[in-house]
């Protein structure tokens, strides 16, 4: 059969696992975006990108999926093309700025590399995990990311380039799980607030930290992250024998 043009190739089996992060709307919702030809419950939109890609109905330009933080901002909560391997996230849509990456926005992905805008402030919780081809994340201009947040990047184990942004303050619990292409010096910003359990454990090449001596919060000590007292060890690099 044919659908605007495009030629249907028949129905995948397709499995979505959920847990208590993903927040699903389970409900019925009207859309602009083309129709599915089959009745698909619950309307999940990773499975819905998934499906349409397989259609290849030839009726629109892959683009990303958002919802309102307040009247001028926004978050990014998703791509229309799953298979996309680089991914340049815009700075505005519709005349709204972008903020936020949503939780569990890009996870589970092929991507390869990411281009963040200065205007987002937070990457949310799970929003790259399990990216296991991801290698390089870009942060553009003067960044005003302030949290990296719970398993951010947790899994991500091709990632070898990413600098942390000098504006942020907060790395969440288990937020580089894993990130096993991470390697040498890891350089952390010197308003950093709040260091999470576990934010770069199993990164098996980080030999070292470096935070500046004006943080008032951390200290290194031979590139071992302590509390600012030295009395409780917060990170040891995993690439120390």
């Amino acid at each position: 059969a044919n659908y605007s043009g495009g030629t249907y190739k028949g129905f995948k089996h397709i499995t979505r696992c959920y847990d208590i992060w993903d927040y699903i709307d389970f409900t019925k919702i009207a859309s602009p975006l083309t129709p599915v030809p089959h009745n698909l419950e619950p309307r999940d939109p990773k499975i819905i990108d998934m499906v349409l890609y397989e259609l290849t109905l030839g009726v629109q330009e892959p683009h990303f999926r958002f919802r309102s933080l307040s009247e001028t901002e926004i978050e990014i909560t998703g791509y229309s093309n799953p298979m996309a391997e680089e991914l340049v996230i815009p700075s505005e849509i519709d005349g709204k700025k972008v903020t936020a990456i949503a939780q569990s926005a890009f996870a589970d992905r092929p991507t390869k590399t990411v281009r963040i805008p200065s205007s987002v402030k937070k990457i949310d919780v799970r929003a790259f995990e399990n990216c296991t081809q991801l290698q390089s994340v870009v942060f553009d201009g003067e960044s005003e990311l302030a949290t990296i947040s719970y398993s951010a990047f947790c899994g991500c184990e091709s990632l070898s380039s990413f600098d942390i942004p000098s504006s942020v303050t907060g790395i969440s619990s288990y937020a580089f799980y894993g990130c096993k292409s991470l390697a040498d010096s890891v350089g952390l910003p010197a308003g950093l607030e709040y260091f999470g359990v576990g934010a770069f454990a199993e990164c098996g090449g980080v030999t070292e930290f470096e935070l500046s001596k004006t943080n008032a919060e951390y200290k290194t000590v031979g590139g071992v992250l302590y509390n600012k007292s030295e009395n409780r060890l917060i990170c040891y690099p995993s690439g120390r024998t």
